[in-house]
C-alpha cells in the first residue's frame, strides 16, 4: 500500500514536470513565431519616440526628427519620418493670418503614423483652411485618457494662443478599450499610461496601471511577457456597457477642461472611418449626445483597407489622409 503511494506520486511528480516542460516548448515557440513574423522597427523612433512622461505616461522626444521603418519579414511596410516641435507635437505650419485654433487629439491614426509630416490629414488642413492654427496632440497608442491628462496638466493655455476655434477627438472603437484598462492594452505598452477610474460617480486619476491595481497589472505583464496575453485575453470586438460609459465621462470631462480654458471654442468627438461592431458606435453616440457632447459622424464614410490604408499595416496611407482632411473640412467652419 506504502509503494503504491510512492508510485503515485511519482507519476503525479512526473506528469507535473512534463507539463511545465510543455509549457516552456509552447512559450518558446510562440517566442519564435514572434520573432519571425511580428513587426520589426528601425529608426531612432523605438528610442525616442516613447521616453517616460510624467502625466502621460509616454511620450515622443520635443524638438526632434523622428524616423522610423516597418518591416515585416524581408518586406518594407513603410519609412517615414515625424518632425515635432517643442512642445513634442508633430509640427505644422505656422498660419500668419490664422484667428483661431484646430486642436486635434487622439492616436497614431491622428498622429498619422507610417506617413511623413506634410502628408498627414492635419497639415493637409492646415494648408485648406489658412484661418485656423493647427496643433496635433495625438501620438501612437493614446487614447481619451491622455486627453484629458493634457488637458489637465498640459498648460495647453500657454501653447495655443487663439481664443476660440475647435477642439477635436478623433474617436476610434479601440479607444473604448484602452480607457478602461484592457487586458491586451495593459500587457503591451499601456502599462505607464495614466488611468481614470469611475469613484463614488467620480473620475479619479491614477498617474499609471500600477497605481490603479498593482496585482491585476502584474497578473498580465506575466502573460504579455510568455506570450499567453492574446490567446487568453485577445483584443475585444464589443465593448461592455460600463467601458462605454467610463470613455464619454472621461471625454466628457475632457470637454470641461477645454471650455474652462477657450470658453469660445467648440469641443467635439469625431467618430472615425473603422471596421467595428455597429452597436457600440451607436450606444456611444447616444451617450456622448444625452452628455452634451457634439458629434461629427463619418465612421461609415469609408473601410479601412486598401487603398485607404498602408497595406500590410492598417494606418491611413497618403490617400485615406486626403480623405479624412475632405470630411474633416466639410464641418469646420
Amino acid at each position: 500500500m506504502q509503494r503504491s503511494g510512492k508510485q503515485f506520486q511519482f507519476r503525479l511528480i512526473a506528469l507535473l514536470l512534463g507539463l511545465l516542460l510543455g509549457l516552456i516548448l509552447a512559450i518558446l515557440a510562440l517566442w519564435h513565431y514572434k520573432a519571425k513574423h511580428a513587426p520589426h522597427f528601425f529608426g531612432n523612433y523605438v528610442i525616442e519616440g516613447f521616453q517616460l512622461h510624467p502625466y502621460l505616461g509616454y511620450a515622443p522626444k520635443p524638438s526632434s526628427t523622428l524616423n522610423s521603418c516597418k518591416i515585416i519579414e524581408t518586406d518594407t511596410i513603410y519609412c517615414a519620418q515625424y518632425i515635432l516641435d517643442k512642445s513634442g507635437r508633430r509640427q505644422m505650419p505656422m498660419s500668419d493670418s490664422a484667428i483661431a485654433h484646430l486642436m486635434f487629439f487622439g492616436c497614431s491614426y491622428t498622429y498619422g503614423e507610417g506617413v511623413n509630416n506634410t502628408e498627414t490629414f492635419t497639415h493637409l488642413l492646415a494648408h485648406t483652411l489658412p484661418n485656423y492654427q493647427v496643433y496635433n496632440y495625438a501620438y501612437s497608442g493614446y487614447g481619451p485618457q491622455q486627453t484629458l491628462a493634457k488637458l489637465e496638466f498640459g498648460h495647453i493655455a500657454s501653447k495655443v494662443s487663439q481664443l476660440r476655434g475647435y477642439c477635436v477627438y478623433m474617436l476610434l472603437p479601440e479607444h473604448i478599450s484602452r480607457a478602461a484598462g484592457a487586458p491586451y492594452y495593459i500587457q503591451g505598452w499601456g502599462t505607464s499610461s495614466p488611468h481614470y477610474a469611475m469613484q463614488a460617480d467620480s473620475l479619479v486619476y491614477f498617474p499609471n496601471h500600477k497605481a490603479w491595481r498593482p496585482t491585476y497589472v502584474a497578473f498580465q505583464r506575466f502573460l504579455g511577457w510568455c506570450g499567453l496575453g492574446s490567446f487568453v485575453y485577445p483584443p475585444p470586438k464589443t465593448y461592455t456597457h460600463q467601458e462605454v460609459d467610463l470613455t464619454v465621462a472621461i471625454l466628457k470631462e475632457a470637454q470641461a477642461r477645454y471650455l474652462a480654458l477657450y470658453p469660445e471654442g467648440h469641443f467635439v468627438v469625431a467618430l472615425s472611418p473603422a471596421i467595428s461592431n455597429e452597436e457600440n458606435f451607436v450606444e456611444i453616440t447616444n451617450a456622448l449626445t444625452k452628455q452634451g457632447v457634439s458629434i461629427w459622424d463619418f465612421h461609415s464614410a469609408f473601410h479601412l483597407h486598401s487603398p485607404w490604408v498602408i497595406s500590410g499595416d492598417g494606418h491611413l496611407s497618403t490617400k485615406g489622409h486626403q480623405e479624412v482632411a475632405k470630411l474633416l473640412s466639410s464641418y469646420i467652419q
